[in-house]
């Protein structure tokens, strides 16, 4: 039997790697690596939570995030952003932006602030974290743009936050150029591209270039942990939680087959799954109860989640989420020479490569673990615009970029979709449209509705939906490389949210203030009297909030609500007499 982790330092690696990933989730605040590093994450109230992100050797740099957070932990609604040091006078940038599931999405408001006091504004676009032209929705990379043009074309935001940090663009420009030089002095093929790029940065690190390349270590540690929140098997634990006690395997089985039969096609035994869920059930078990109350209620699961899992793995940890656990993984960060983001991603990849024949939990954890850290490494934002560049040069064709999102109800049945396939990926897109199921990530063999050819935004209806049931959906596009899925998308099949004025209001239905804190009123003048519900819900369809306003007369009206209990983020406000209704947006920004 092959063994995932070969020898003592890839049980140190993972170790170490998973230990500071689940504390910096559940606890909060951790000194790491000599005080090059170290996290906070504050309740603020009202649901709004403020995530400070700390970078040198006494943290005089950071990156501060505040807003409103969903039940998995990611970034929901209104956020702003800001990186820079603690003198806010100089040298930062400032972002205003919507998140959808920890992505930035639709316009960003920005300000960038330069050393000399200048100050200049910025408008950009996004797109399920996919930084667009704000005049078009797609378009094709030039086959000649360098890395250093890539990073400020598409990650204007990373590439704001390196010139906050002290690395002015000449510098940034200067390390990426060189990077790409001695990268193309090899002649490699395309499935090389990983080792060739890891003995190129390694060969830069005891250059006048490493300070950007440490930096980029600690920035992609942070990335990291927003990627993989999004990890199947943590969502289906915090699914298992939200449950009231459903176990992992059930949940995975109905939810998320299609991570189950993923590691089933790599080679994973079902029985082998199915024990090691019960395992790790009664591991979680054994923790006692959380409250569901608690703003850090996630966050504790992944406290648990990490437990259980170290558990089974039976590595050697005297004492879980202490303070001399912490002191722990500070010593063994430092011991593990853990300064390069080449070596991390070189590991991991090896494990993910390796043959699996589990012999029990133990393997079964192991693996679970190395698969939720490749969602974790994607957040190396320097080997992106290095391979991007390295492609459009090399014409290599790659996956399209696609997006998803939902629109709203078109009636109790069925919904509108919006796809967008945002780059073709250097070849033409054969076919594109809307993968939907009944459960998480589902393929175009579950149901499928086509929508044409190329790049660009298309719109799909959904019918034949059950009113009341969660479905998933999440947009596909083919060329020759393969076909791409965009990110999955949950909505639940409901009474249309979309606008419809009708007789039965002879004024527009009217709210205010919009956007709105604690409270909102609801202006509206009735033809007739009439028995008048308000009813508000999600972008998803989900009905969070409820008001019988009984009969009332015909004329004007109105009525206002304290909605201090909903959080951050966009909102249907649904009048209606019972047949009729109208619907207006409402924004909760505080």
């Amino acid at each position: 039997m092959k063994k995932l982790l070969k020898n003592e330092f890839g049980q140190i690696l993972l170790s170490v790697t998973i230990l500071g990933i689940f504390i910096l989730l559940a606890l909060g605040s951790v000194d790491m690596l000599s005080n090059f590093m170290s996290y906070d994450m504050t309740y603020l109230g009202n649901g709004i939570y403020e995530e400070r992100d700390y970078f040198g050797r006494n943290g005089e740099y950071y990156n501060k995030t505040t807003g409103n957070r969903d039940q998995k932990g990611r970034w929901q609604g209104p956020v702003t952003i800001y990186h820079g040091g603690s003198d806010v006078t100089i040298n930062n940038y400032y972002e205003e932006v919507t998140m959808v599931d920890g992505k930035r999405h639709g316009t960003c408001k920005s300000r960038y602030r330069n050393w000399d006091g200048s100050e200049t504004i910025y408008t950009k676009c996004y797109n399920m974290g996919e930084e667009i032209p704000c005049t078009k929705s797609a378009g094709n990379d030039e086959p000649d743009k360098s890395a250093y043009q890539v990073l400020s074309d598409k990650y204007s935001w990373y590439f704001f936050g390196l010139l906050c940090f002290e690395f002015d663009s000449t510098y940034v420009e200067s390390y990426l150029d060189t990077l790409e030089t001695l990268l193309y002095a090899n002649e490699f093929a395309e499935e090389d591209f990983d080792s060739y790029y890891e003995d190129v940065q390694d060969s830069l690190s005891e250059t006048p270039y490493d300070s950007i390349i440490v930096m980029q270590t600690f920035k992609m540690m942070f990335l990291g942990l927003g990627e993989m929140k999004n990890a199947e098997f943590r969502l289906a634990v915090i699914d298992h939680y939200h449950s009231a006690g459903i176990p992992t395997h059930d949940i995975i089985t109905t939810t998320y087959p299609g991570y189950l039969q993923d590691l089933i096609s790599g080679g994973m035994p079902g029985e082998e799954f199915e024990q090691f869920c019960q395992d790790l059930d009664d591991s979680l078990a054994s923790y006692g109860p959380l409250d569901p109350e608690d703003p850090f209620y996630v966050d504790s699961v992944d406290s648990y989640l990490f437990r259980a899992l170290y558990g089974i793995m039976d590595m050697d940890l005297k004492s879980t989420l202490t303070t001399a656990a912490r002191l722990d993984l500070k010593r063994e960060l430092l011991n593990s020479e853990w300064d390069n983001v080449a070596k991390l991603h070189r590991h991991f990849r090896s494990i993910l490569k390796s043959a699996l024949s589990p012999s029990g939990s133990s393997d079964v954890a192991q693996y679970v673990l190395a698969d939720m850290l490749s969602l974790f490494m994607t957040g190396d934002i320097n080997r992106r615009v290095v391979r991007e560049a390295y492609n459009l040069r090399k014409g290599i064709v790659t996956l399209p970029v696609v997006t998803t999102e939902f629109m709203g109800n078109a009636s109790a049945t069925s919904v509108h979709l919006q796809g967008h396939v945002i780059e073709d990926g250097g070849a033409t897109v054969t076919a594109r449209g809307m993968a939907w199921g009944e459960t998480y990530n589902p393929v175009v063999d579950d149901n499928d509705v086509g929508s044409g050819t190329g790049t660009g935004s298309f719109e799909v209806t959904l019918n034949g939906l059950t009113e009341g049931k969660t479905y998933y959906a999440r947009t596909y596009a083919a060329n020759s490389a393969g076909t791409m899925y965009g990110n999955c998308i949950e909505f639940v099949a409901a009474t249309p949210s979309g606008i419809q004025d009708i007789n039965l209001f002879a004024k527009d239905f009217t709210v205010y203030p919009n956007p709105a804190k604690a409270s909102a009123t609801f202006s509206f003048r009735l033809g007739s009297s009439a028995g008048i519900t308000l009813k508000i819900t999600d972008m998803k369809g989900r009905v969070v909030f409820y008001h019988d306003a009984g009969m009332m007369p015909g004329g004007d009206n109105r009525f206002t609500l304290d909605i201090s209990g909903l959080g951050n983020g966009m909102y249907n406000c649904q009048l209606t007499n019972g047949t009729e209704h109208v619907v207006r947006k409402l924004e909760i920004v505080r």
